[in-house]
Formats: structure tokens, sequence, C-alpha cells
């Protein structure tokens, strides 16, 4: 498909959805960076915005699920496996990239199932689900029920992190596992049958608003900004604190 018919597929709205998480997400990250690394205060404490990270993490999570129902409708039934292993391949691939670098940049942290881990997992998760239509809504809550009941089951090994079981003292930079967060990406499956498939809502099609291009540009690029969101923002903030310092 030429690149611009490829484009003309897309939903703008949701590629702007996803540039509101994406500057969400560096935005905080700026401010973790500050307090986290570099001891900085930032206003009212990191604490006082430990919201942002669930909220970004559910726009992202649910995102994923809306994309790949979409994309799953529209690919040919011969195409889709094969288009489902590249795309697992390529996150897991980014997922593994970032826990060897955290292991070795924080190894009293490092990050074993982080939002990327979920996703390149879920992405085969979602094989059997996709029958389920608009009812992975209440899948979803399903997964978030399930997790709530094993709120205080804990595990002597780490090789039951993907699912939400961890040892009792376990930290993680970052740390999204499969319950109850697979239940948000499930969400975001259902909610694009009742939304997008077989076809886009008309009250979603809204010729007359003109998205932001920063944001739809930043939705569309969304891996690659999460990969160098980090390294640039902490090579950036060093050379802040290196100016501020002379």
């Amino acid at each position: 498909m030429p690149p611009d018919a490829a484009k003309s597929r897309r939903y703008a709205e949701l590629d702007a959805l996803r540039g509101i998480a994406v500057f969400l997400m560096i935005a905080y990250h700026a401010l973790f960076d500050f307090s986290y690394f570099f001891a900085f205060h930032i206003p009212f404490g990191l604490e006082a915005w430990s919201f942002l990270p669930p909220i970004i993490a559910s726009i992202f999570l649910g995102l994923v699920g809306m994309s790949a129902a979409i994309s799953w409708q529209r690919t040919p039934p011969s195409l889709r496996m094969g288009k489902t292993l590249r795309r697992a391949a390529v996150l897991l691939g980014g997922a593994c990239v970032i826990t060897a670098v955290t292991w070795i940049l924080e190894p009293e942290g490092p990050i074993l199932f982080g939002i990327l881990h979920l996703i390149g997992v879920g992405v085969f998760l979602l094989l059997p689900f996709y029958k389920l239509g608009k009812w992975n809504v209440l899948a979803g809550f399903a997964f978030v029920l399930i997790s709530a009941a094993m709120r205080y089951t804990y595990a002597t090994t780490l090789l039951l992190v993907p699912l939400g079981i961890t040892p009792v003292a376990y930290t993680a930079l970052d740390y999204y596992p499969v319950f109850p967060w697979f239940g948000v990406i499930l969400i975001g499956t259902g909610l694009a049958h009742l939304l997008y498939i077989p076809e886009r809502r008309n009250f979603l099609h809204r010729a007359d608003i003109a998205y932001p291009r920063a944001l739809t540009w930043a939705g569309r690029h969304a891996f690659f900004l999460y990969f160098i969101h980090q390294p640039l923002l902490l090579g950036l903030l060093s050379a802040v604190v290196l100016l501020t310092s002379r």
C-alpha cells in the first residue's frame, strides 16, 4: 500500500489522543528525572504527580487494543499471523533492550515486565479474544477484577512477575503486568468494535476538527519517541545541571 494511502486509513482522533499521552509521558518523566536522578525539588513533590502514570498507561494500552482490533479487521486473514509475529518481534526486541539497559544502570530495580513487554506479549494474548468483539469490554473488566483478588498474593520467584505476582519486596522503575493491565488492552479492543468496526461511527468523523500536527505526528511515532525521549531528557537535564553549577 502506498504511504499516502496508508496514512489516509489512519484515524486522526486516535493519533491525536496517543500524541497527548506521549507529551504527558515526556512531561512526567522530566519531573521524575529531576527528582530521582538529580535530587531536585519539583512542585508539590513527585508523589503529587503519581496520578499521571496510570492515566498515561491507560490511554496507551486502550489505544493498543483499539488499533490492534482495527488492524486485525482490515488485514486479510492469510496475512494476519505474519503481521502479528513481526509486530511482536519489534516490541519484544525493544523490551529486551530496555531490560538489559536498566539491569546495567539500575540493578536494584530493573524493568523486567514494563509496558513494552506487556504490549509485545499482549499481541499474542489478543489472538483468541478477537472473536469476542465488543464483549472484550467485559473480558477486560474481568482481568481487572481478578487482579484485585490477587492483590495480596506473593511469590518467592520472579517467574510470576508477568502475571502480577511478585516477591514481597519487588520494585521496578516500570511495571505493567498482565493482571490488570492486559484488561485495559481488552477494553480498548471492545471499544474498537463499538466505535470503529465495521466502520467508524458518524459522530467520530469530524472533518471540522483540525488536530494539531504535533499531536498527530507524535501519535504516529509513539514507539520511536518512547525509545528516545529518556536519553534525550537525561542528556538535556545533565547539560542544564552542568551549566547552572558553574
